[in-house]
Parts: structure tokens; sequence; C-alpha cells
């Protein structure tokens, strides 16, 4: 992945993918210039855990700006200094209920076939999400760690 740069406001966000020899990590630097200060934060986020933290990443976002239908989803297109990244749309097409919001009867649902043995793939396809989804789901509502 080359490193990617999204400027927003006051704030500069670089992406970037390091790796080494035992580990890959991505890297996200924020920097922001405050008057004369200039303060500037790190998040490493390593490889294995980026479905996971992608898929819960969106789902908060879509929480944030609200869970109406699907033309009022707010657009998870970016501009980057490269290309666009993907949409929420684009992922539906797969994946028919990615980043929509979750109910209570959703979460019983969960819990109980999670319960009845059920694999996070076949969960997956039943609810229309992705698997990372599911597995973040599954945390949230207490019922893996």
């Amino acid at each position: 992945m080359e490193a990617k740069n999204i400027t927003v406001k006051d704030r500069n966000f670089h992406f970037e993918m390091i790796e080494g020899h035992d580990k890959a990590i991505l890297e996200i630097t924020v920097s922001q210039r405050d008057g004369d200060d200039f303060r500037r934060s790190k998040l490493e986020i390593p490889k294995e855990c980026l479905q996971d933290f992608g898929a819960t990443f969106f789902e908060c976002l879509v929480e944030i700006n609200g869970d109406g239908g699907q033309e009022d989803q707010p657009s998870m297109d970016v501009d980057t200094d490269k290309e666009k990244a993907y949409s929420v749309n684009q992922i539906r097409k797969k994946h028919k209920q990615a980043y929509a919001k979750w109910t209570a009867e959703d979460d019983e649902r969960l819990k109980k076939l999670h319960e009845e043995g059920r694999k996070v793939s076949d969960l997956a396809e039943d609810f229309g999400r992705k698997d990372g989804a599911i597995r973040s789901r599954l945390k949230k509502i207490g019922v893996i760690n």
C-alpha cells in the first residue's frame, strides 16, 4: 500500500503500512497546528487486527451519522492523494447489512446462534455482514473476549 494523506480542516492524517522483520502495522499519524504549537499523535494497528478495526470503525461512523435508509447513509468515499476508497454502497452489494445499525433483536439472535455453535462465516452470511463485523458485535455484547 502506498502512503496516503488526507487533510481535513487543520488536521493532516497520514496512513502508511509498515512491514518489518516480524510484524506489519498500519500507522496512522495525525498532525495539527494549534497556534504556535504543533501536536502529533500516532496509532499503530497490527495487520492481523485491521479487518476488525475497519469494521468497528465504520460501524461507529454509521451510528454517529445516523442509520436511515441506504440513500441517507454517509458516503464512505474518502478523498486521498491517489484514489477513492470504497463506499458503503459498494460493500453492500456483497454484504446487504454492512454498517447498518444492530437491533436488540439482532443481538439476541446473534447470541443464540453463536451459542448453538454456528461459525462466524455462517453468521456473517445469515446477517448480511462481514466476518469482522460479527466478531466485533460478539465482543461488544459480551459473548466473546
